[in-house]
């Protein structure tokens, strides 16, 4: 997800009325949009976090690691914000329970847990993670490693990005504004001097 800054902050008059006070000040201009622009970026991160572990049954830290941050510099006005992550993550990983019929599992914060039928927690071969597997034929051997979502694909959904975007553009509208006020009377106690 991008977040650009003519989508973001266009059509408000204070910050017009604001701009219109500083525009004579290229320097100072790009250097209130960049610090505002990264600011907001900050808080996309923060609002994916909190409602991917709000829906998925993950610690905060475990989403944030995952995001990463291109920031907007005062030649460069537009900041990135992207999760990184793998495609699947192992089923054990969403608190996989072994018990004498198969394996449970939750991933969802709201719902019920689900079951495998036939599926064992087993240490990996490599890592000695446990990692919940299954047999694929009735041998013993070969085993399928059980993977599940990393929850992350949500942000695809157009009512999740338009929501993040909604708190992006109040925080860098917020930002800007207040950075703009305090510029202006930065210059103002300069020029009484």
């Amino acid at each position: 997800m991008a977040v650009y800054l003519p989508e973001l902050i266009t059509g408000s008059k204070e910050l017009d009325l604001l701009f219109s006070q500083i525009k004579d000040l290229p320097k100072a201009y790009s250097k209130i949009l960049a610090r505002g622009i990264n600011r907001a970026s900050k808080g996309v991160v923060t609002d994916s976090v909190k409602l991917l572990s709000s829906r998925y049954r993950k610690k905060q830290i475990v989403f944030k690691n995952a995001f990463s941050v291109y920031q907007a510099n005062p030649k460069k006005l537009f900041s990135r914000v992207k999760a990184v992550g793998k495609k699947a993550e192992h089923l054990s990983d969403w608190n996989a329970k072994q018990t004498n019929k198969g394996v449970t599992f939750r991933i969802l914060k709201e719902g019920k847990k689900r079951f495998i039928p036939g599926a064992f927690i087993v240490k990996g071969k490599n890592s000695h993670k446990p990692i919940v597997v299954i047999r694929k034929t009735s041998e013993r051997y070969p085993l399928k490693t059980l993977y599940s979502t990393t929850g992350f694909e949500v942000l695809n959904n157009q009512q999740m990005q338009t929501q993040i975007l909604a708190g992006a553009r109040e925080r860098l509208l917020k930002n800007v504004m207040a950075d703009t006020k305090h510029t202006l009377n930065k210059i103002a106690e300069a020029v009484k001097t």
